[in-house]
């Protein structure tokens, strides 16, 4: 097999920690291959040479060489100690004699490479069934075997095994906040994320920093410096990309959350004057239009599923446990979510808003950000709605939106508004109409005039601020 160009190639690299001299041969890691992940079973060119064995799949190059020594122990030492997963860490892994180095070299994208790592591994591990356990390279975790394959075999079909990819470090501080950060995200393509005053607890820390690495492995490095990554316009958990205060290297993301604003807050003001929605939310109509409140349904689900089946189907108290404990956390931040936007529905701000796409769905809305007295300045945004009703997907259809606002250094301006179309959460037609009908016709054409001016590009949940409106109508 040619050798890889290092200057062209990136590396995942994983360890196999054994008792001894390693078991497996080729025809079983093939067997091993066509039982879970069949189309890996060819290994193509396979050989083995100096006791390394190799064989490339789908354009990356595979090496599984034999070590017949110990890890060393300072590459273990700080993850042992640490290790949420592996109960005896120090005493069980202090005990083994060989190591496997399982390395993958490519030009995939890098959560491609460490899928692909995870299969082989758990392949080596299934054809090796005396190995104690994996030492996975970037993100410094140690994991024992039986449940990393429980990982592999289980999570990884449906979703990234954030625990073995990443490292979710925190701890509390003297002053009652919570610290942390993660250890991982660098190797799949991502910054690291951290922070060293959050308010919150350490769990309810960690559970936030999962839930936006594996928001990030989904979609990418979305989340832009200044975006705020609170669950809620409740909470302003601000971005800052900046250098490491735990030692990473290079810049990493760090939340923010200084800026924690005490409760919602709602507009009043002379420009659109104190227009409460007064809506009354269908909790269940909402559950299921809603992306977040969806996200944290079946979130909720899968974590309890997976945490139940790991506790009284295999006997994984550990991994049942953890994935429990995510899912009653999931389900309160979905009651705390359902709470909230009942009272938005009731009491936040009635704003316009217009359906400028059906594929997929999008609604540009507007609202005044002057917290007092004053025309401006004005926000627009364009925000996603991929569960809007089909009854509502005509383009151009103008709708009732409600917003929430938050608020930020300038006393005078919102920082940021948060809309919802009122249809998400009731299908009262004739009261949605009335509503409709509560919102000037000069609201609707200020809007307008910004696409037909097209002053507002197609980037969703965007913040865009004018001091003016293009037209010489001002709502009022």
């Amino acid at each position: 097999m040619p050798a890889a160009d290092s200057s062209r190639r990136l590396t995942s690299l994983a360890t196999i920690l054994l008792p001894g001299p390693p078991g497996h041969t080729l025809e079983g890691i093939r067997e091993c291959f066509q039982r879970h992940w069949p189309e890996m079973a060819e290994m193509a060119g396979a050989e083995i040479r100096d006791a390394v064995l190799s064989w490339s799949y789908s354009g990356q190059e595979i090496y599984v060489s034999r070590m017949a020594a110990p890890m060393p122990w300072g590459d273990l030492e700080g993850p042992c100690a640490t290790s949420v997963l592996w109960k005896n860490a120090t005493a069980e892994v202090m005990t083994h004699k060989e190591h496997l180095l399982v390395v993958i070299m490519g030009e995939a994208a890098p959560v491609e490479r460490a899928r692909l790592l995870t299969r082989i591994t758990a392949a080596l591990l299934l054809a090796n069934p005396s190995a104690l356990g994996v030492s996975w390279a970037s993100s410094a975790v140690v994991v024992p075997a039986a449940i990393f394959l429980d990982f592999a075999l289980k999570i990884l079909p449906s979703g990234p095994p954030l625990w073995i990819w990443v490292d979710f470090r925190v701890g509390a501080n003297p002053d009652g906040s919570a610290a942390g950060f993660t250890q991982g995200m660098a190797g799949l393509g991502l910054m690291e994320m951290e922070t060293r005053n959050a308010m919150e607890s350490p769990a309810a820390l960690r559970e936030r920093l999962n839930c936006l690495a594996a928001y990030l492995i989904d979609k990418g490095m979305v989340i832009q410096q200044g975006h705020s990554v609170g669950t809620s316009a409740e909470e302003v958990i601000v971005v800052e990309f900046g250098p490491s205060s735990f030692g990473h290297a290079g810049d990493v993301m760090k939340l923010n959350y200084g800026a924690v604003a005490s409760r919602w807050k709602y507009l009043t003001n002379d420009s659109l004057a104190p227009r409460p929605a007064g809506v009354t939310l269908d909790r269940w109509r909402f559950l299921f239009r809603d992306s977040k409140a969806r996200h944290y349904l079946y979130g909720s689900i899968l974590f309890t599923a997976v945490g139940l089946a790991s506790l009284f189907g295999g006997g994984r108290y550990v991994v049942g446990g953890i994935f429990t404990l995510a899912g009653v956390l999931t389900a309160l931040f979905l009651v705390r979510w359902l709470k909230m936007h009942r009272e938005i529905f009731q009491s936040a701000a009635l704003v316009p808003g217009i359906l400028i796409s059906t594929v997929p769905p999008r609604i540009l809305v507007m609202t005044s950000l002057s917290t007092g007295t004053g025309d401006g300045p004005w926000g627009v945004k364009l925000i996603p709605a991929p569960y809007l009703p089909k009854e509502y997907r005509i383009r151009d259809l103008e709708l009732p939106c409600v917003a929430s606002y938050i608020e930020g250094s300038q006393e005078d301006r919102w920082a940021d508004f948060f809309p919802v179309p009122l249809c998400l959460g009731s299908s009262n037609h004739a009261m949605l109409n009335k509503k409709k009908g509560e919102i000037s016709e000069a609201e609707f054409l200020e809007l307008w005039e910004l696409v037909a001016r097209d002053r507002v590009t197609q980037k969703v949940n965007r913040l865009y601020v004018f001091k003016s409106l293009p037209s010489s109508v001002i709502p009022g």
